[in-house]
């Protein structure tokens, strides 16, 4: 399901800013033309929520707040950036390795990931729905349920001389 999920990214954000289709290009059989090659996904995990308020991840708290012990070596810098300081960090790393499309996994609120999406302008950012993707797994599975039972019942009424 990931690898459709990233063929299907890749399909539909190609090289070049516009979407697959959009020119005079056109998909076949849901296949993205051959002239048309595919985007490159640049992927970055968000942590949010949990570790924000965690101890010991801060600039000035170098100690373990669980055992007391101290933290080596020493965290002196933030660790979790916000969505301006994200989207800089993203801008520079797409340049580096030539991807045009942010795959954004975090527990970030939707309001952050509203402002990371603005702090990046026109640059698109996918996420990986949970809840879209066992939907389909389920209407799949249905699928192949009912076909499996008709192709079951058919065979049950060849072998018994009904048709």
């Amino acid at each position: 399901m990931a690898k459709r999920f990233l063929e299907g990214v890749q399909q539909r954000y190609p090289p070049g800013g516009r979407e697959a289709g959009s020119g005079s290009e056109q998909a076949v059989d849901g296949q993205p033309p051959a002239n048309v090659p595919a985007a490159k996904v640049f992927a970055v995990h968000w942590r949010r929520g949990d570790f924000l308020t965690r101890g010991g991840m801060s600039e000035k708290e170098c100690i373990n707040v669980a055992s007391g012990e101290r933290i080596e070596p020493c965290i002196t810098r933030k660790v979790l950036l916000s969505p301006a300081e994200l989207a800089k960090s993203l801008v520079r790393m797409l340049a580096v390795y030539g991807a045009t499309v942010v795959f954004l996994a975090s527990n970030a609120k939707a309001e952050e990931v509203a402002e990371l999406q603005a702090a990046l302008g026109a640059t698109p950012i996918v996420r990986f729905d949970t809840a879209a993707a066992e939907a389909a797994v389920a209407m799949e599975a249905a699928e192949v349920a009912r076909l499996t039972t008709e192709a079951g019942e058919v065979s049950a009424g060849m072998s018994t001389g009904v048709s």
